[in-house]
C-alpha cells in the first residue's frame, strides 16, 4: 500500500488519504498550499521537500507544483499555476505553451504574441524588445505604431524610416521595388542613384534620361522648363521645335531668331562677319553687330536718311535727303519724303538686286551709289517721292526698259523668307505709270536680277 501512495499522482493520493481517515472516523491532516514546501510526509513522518524525488506535501507531481516550482509539460497539475506553461489541461496535466492558448506563457511578452516563436504584438501590448512588436517598435514596455522618424526599421519600411508608406529611400538603402527609391530604381534589393543612361525617368529628369541634370531633351519629349530642351523652348509640357519667332537662339541661329536658318538680320551684340547680317547694317571690327549710330555711314535706327533725321539725336537732314516730317529737315520742309521743296529727275542708273544677300538698307545704298556714279551729284528717288508726285521732270511712265525700284520707306513688297529683310521690294514694271499711293498698286515681287534706280537731285 505504501508503494501505491508513493507513485500515485498527488490528487489521487490526497483523495485516498481522505477516504481512509473518514472510514476510521478521524480528521485528516491534509497539508495545504499555505503550509509551504516543508510539510510532514504522511507515510514516512518526515518533512517533505521540493527536491526529495517524491510527490509529497502539496506537490502535484514529483518535486513540482503546489508551493514548489511549476511543473514542466506533461506533469500532473491541479491548476494553471502548477505549470511552467501556466496551462493545466482538462486531464490535469501541464499542456505545452502555444501561440493560441489565450494565455501569456512560454517566452511570450503578452498573451499569444511576442518572443521568438509567436507573432509580433499589436500596439498597446506588452513587449520587452522591438522584436516583440509587429510594428518593430517597443517603447516603455508597450508596442507602439511605426513612424517614419523613429529611427528603426518598422511598418512597411524597406529601410530605416524610408520606403513603403514613408518617403522614398536614397541610394544604397534597402528596397523591395522601385517605389521604395527616390531614383525609382531598385537593383538587387538596393536603391541605386539615378543615372542619365539607366533607361528610366528618375532623379530630376523631365523625360527618360534627359532634362534636369542630364542632357537636354529632343523635340517632343516631356519638359518642365525650357532648359530641359535642346531647342530651349518648352510649350505645354513638351519640347518644341526651334522656330524663327520663338524668342530663343536655337536651331543653328546666329542670334535670337536671326540668321542661320532664319532670314532676319541680327541685333546689336550678335556675332557677325558681314554688315548685311546686322539690323544696323554695321558689323564692327570686333566681329559683333553694332548698334545704330548717327555717324556710322549707314541709314539705320530711326534715321530718315544716312545719319540724319528721325526723332532721335541725329542731326537734321539737308535738302534732297529723305524725311517723314518737316522736323527731319534743316529747312523744316519735307516734300514727298524729301527735304526741300522738291527734287528734279536726272535719269536712270542700273544696278544688281539680290535680296538674299542685301538688306533694304544695303539695296538703297547700292542705288544711291549707282546714281552718283551714272549722274554725279544725284541719288536714288524714294518711294514717297515717286507716289507723291514731287519729282520735277519725271516721265509719265517708267521709260528705263527695266524694272525700277524706289528707295525705302514704304518699299516692302511680298513676304519672302529667302530675303534678308524678309520681303521682296515694290517696283515699277517697264512702261507702267508711277503708283500714286500705298499700298503699292504696281509690282510687289522684285527680289533679284538687274534693276534700275530713279536718279534725282
Amino acid at each position: 500500500m505504501l508503494d501505491f501512495f508513493r507513485f500515485a499522482s498527488a490528487p489521487a493520493f490526497a483523495l485516498f488519504a481522505l477516504l481512509a481517515f473518514a472510514s476510521v472516523g478521524c480528521s485528516p491532516d491534509v497539508p495545504t498550499r499555505d503550509a509551504g514546501p516543508s510539510t510532514m510526509d504522511d507515510d514516512a513522518g518526515t518533512a517533505s521537500a521540493c527536491d526529495d524525488g517524491a510527490p509529497n506535501g502539496d506537490e502535484t507531481d514529483i518535486d513540482c507544483g503546489g508551493s514548489c516550482a511549476p511543473c514542466d509539460d506533461e506533469a500532473s497539475c491541479a491548476e494553471d499555476e502548477d505549470c511552467v506553461s501556466r496551462h493545466c489541461g482538462i486531464r490535469l496535466t501541464c499542456v505545452p505553451a502555444t501561440c493560441r492558448d489565450h494565455i501569456q506563457n512560454g517566452d511570450e511578452s503578452d498573451e499569444d504574441c511576442g518572443g521568438p516563436t509567436c507573432e509580433g504584438c499589436g500596439d498597446g501590448q506588452a513587449c520587452g524588445a522591438d522584436e516583440d512588436c509587429a510594428s518593430m517598435r517597443c517603447m516603455e514596455g508597450l508596442c507602439v505604431s511605426p513612424a517614419c522618424d523613429d529611427g528603426v526599421l518598422s511598418g512597411d519600411e524597406s529601410d530605416v524610416d524610408c520606403g513603403g508608406s514613408c518617403a522614398p529611400c536614397g541610394g544604397g538603402a534597402s528596397c523591395v521595388d522601385g517605389s521604395d527609391c527616390a531614383s525609382t530604381f531598385c537593383e538587387g534589393g538596393i536603391c541605386t542613384e539615378p543615372a542619365c543612361d539607366d533607361e528610366i525617368q528618375n532623379g530630376d529628369e523631365s523625360d527618360v534620361d534627359c532634362g534636369g541634370a542630364c542632357d537636354p531633351c529632343a523635340d517632343g519629349a516631356a519638359c518642365g522648363d525650357p532648359a530641359d530642351c535642346y531647342s530651349g523652348v518648352c510649350t505645354d509640357g513638351a519640347c518644341a521645335e526651334p522656330t524663327c519667332t520663338d524668342g530663343v537662339q536655337n536651331g543653328g541661329e546666329v542670334g535670337v531668331d536671326c540668321l542661320g536658318p532664319c532670314t532676319a538680320p541680327c541685333p546689336a551684340g550678335t556675332p557677325c562677319t558681314d554688315p548685311g547680317e546686322c539690323v544696323s547694317g554695321v558689323c564692327d571690327t570686333g566681329g559683333s553687330c553694332a548698334a545704330a549710330a548717327c555717324d556710322d555711314g549707314v541709314r539705320n535706327g530711326d534715321e530718315t536718311d544716312v545719319d540724319c533725321g528721325g526723332p532721335g539725336s541725329c542731326p537734321r537732314c539737308a535738302d534732297g535727303l529723305g524725311c517723314t516730317d518737316p522736323s527731319d529737315c534743316m529747312a523744316s520742309e519735307c516734300t514727298g519724303g524729301t527735304c526741300g521743296a522738291g527734287v528734279t529727275f536726272v535719269g536712270y542708273a542700273t544696278w544688281e538686286q539680290s535680296c538674299q544677300t542685301q538688306t533694304d538698307a544695303m539695296q538703297d545704298a547700292i542705288m544711291d551709289s549707282a546714281c552718283a556714279s551714272a549722274h554725279p551729284g544725284t541719288r536714288a528717288a524714294t518711294t514717297d517721292e515717286v507716289i507723291g508726285g514731287t519729282i520735277i521732270g519725271l516721265p509719265a511712265t517708267n521709260t528705263s526698259g527695266v524694272w525700277l525700284i524706289p528707295k525705302c520707306p514704304g518699299c516692302a513688297g511680298d513676304a519672302n523668307s529667302s530675303c534678308l529683310s524678309g520681303h521682296a521690294r515694290n517696283c515699277v514694271n517697264p512702261g507702267d505709270a508711277w503708283p500714286t499711293s500705298l499700298p503699292w498698286t504696281g509690282n510687289t515681287n522684285c527680289y533679284q536680277t538687274s534693276r534700275t534706280a530713279l536718279c534725282v537731285m
